[in-house]
């Protein structure tokens, strides 16, 4: 069970998340909603990237700000951008945080790297990658991942249709796993695989409505 309960987030003073309280039963979600409305937001505090704000935020029983380390051992997050280490090479980058997290199995990120058609030991900055590729790169390390939630912030921008197909038959094996991905595209697998919630009603998703 993911809880979130009276979350206040504030830029400059500005709100963008207000009292915001929902409940999620294991499964697989679409937050749908136009940019800027805090898709974003709410994943980068969900997934314990973003330490600025209030309220609380349980998974499984696991408090984020009173276990930390617990938490954030049972996430994985893709961000919308690796801006913050476009001076690591792929290779640096790719070595390092495939050591932060159990993965699934060892050969996993070689196996994930061939179909998505990524050379995991590259030498390129992940500054010169593009979008496409650097969505490539995220996905293989989070879905390389043990974890028992999973965030993807707009994680298909970038790209081709191959590599949606390959990202959504990952994820349709990861059934018994919470799955939570922020978009504002469509895909003909939404309707198959997941249940939709637009940003702007989530106060209104309980648990026992799901």
């Amino acid at each position: 069970m993911l809880n979130v309960k009276d979350i206040n987030k504030y830029y400059d003073s500005n709100p963008v998340l207000s009292d915001l309280s929902f409940e999620l039963s294991t499964g697989h979600y679409i937050l749908s909603g136009s940019n800027g409305c805090g898709k974003s937001t709410l994943l980068r505090v969900i997934a314990g990237a973003d330490s600025e704000w209030s309220g609380q935020v349980l998974l499984n029983g696991i408090d984020l700000k009173k276990d930390f380390k617990s938490y954030v051992k049972m996430i994985s997050f893709v961000p919308d951008n690796l801006s913050l280490f476009g001076e690591l090479s792929v290779d640096e980058f790719s070595s390092f945080a495939l050591k932060q997290r159990k993965l699934i199995e060892p050969s996993l990120p070689e196996e994930l790297a061939e179909l998505f058609k990524f050379d995991l030991s590259s030498s390129k900055s992940l500054g010169t990658l593009s979008l496409g590729n650097a969505k490539k790169l995220m996905l293989i390390i989070a879905l390389s991942y043990d974890c028992q939630l999973y965030l993807f912030d707009e994680p298909m921008n970038g790209l081709d249709n191959l590599a949606c197909d390959i990202f959504f038959q990952q994820l349709k094996n990861r059934e018994d796993r919470f799955i939570v991905m922020a978009t504002h595209m469509e895909h003909p697998q939404f309707t198959a695989q997941f249940q939709r919630i637009p940003f702007i009603s989530l106060n209104e998703y309980q648990s026992n409505s799901l």
